[in-house]
């Protein structure tokens, strides 16, 4: 851990698995609103062909793409700890800190375009710290 840089790709990691759980939270959130209950009654009710004999509602297919991004910032998550605590060169941790900030970087621009305040906000704070990392290593250069 004497590599510039990689403590806060750590912390910026662990931030990322900790905004996965957090989706999951958000997830198991029930819905209480009568409008709300009735466009999910709807979405239930809506069936979609999409081959191979099935064919979800369009809630489920809701569902899976919001379990998706779960699962998805848990595992990106998980692996940018895996590899903060490996004893990866400082040119394999300087490109997982590029990826990260591009896809976190894609991903804050999607919540912004849709408005949607509580991922953006999330997401926006991880991406200040893998920047942070990134200009922490390139310090090391500089020396």
């Amino acid at each position: 851990m004497k590599q510039p840089g990689r403590r806060t790709f750590m912390i910026a990691s662990v931030f990322l698995f900790l905004v996965g759980c957090l989706h999951v939270y958000g997830q198991s959130i029930k819905a209480t609103d009568p409008g709300l209950l009735a466009i999910e009654a709807t979405q239930r009710a809506f069936h979609v062909p999409l081959g191979l004999g099935m064919a979800p509602s369009l809630m489920a297919i809701e569902n899976s793409l919001s379990h998706t991004m779960s699962i998805f910032l848990l595992w990106l998550g998980g692996l940018g700890v895996l590899i903060g605590l490996s004893d990866a060169s400082a040119q394999v941790l300087r490109r997982f800190t590029i990826m990260n900030i591009v896809g976190c970087g894609a991903l804050v621009m999607l919540f912004a375009h849709y408005r949607i305040p509580p991922p953006l906000v999330s997401l926006a704070l991880v991406e200040m710290m893998f920047v942070l990392s990134l200009l922490r290593q390139a310090m090391r250069f500089k020396k």
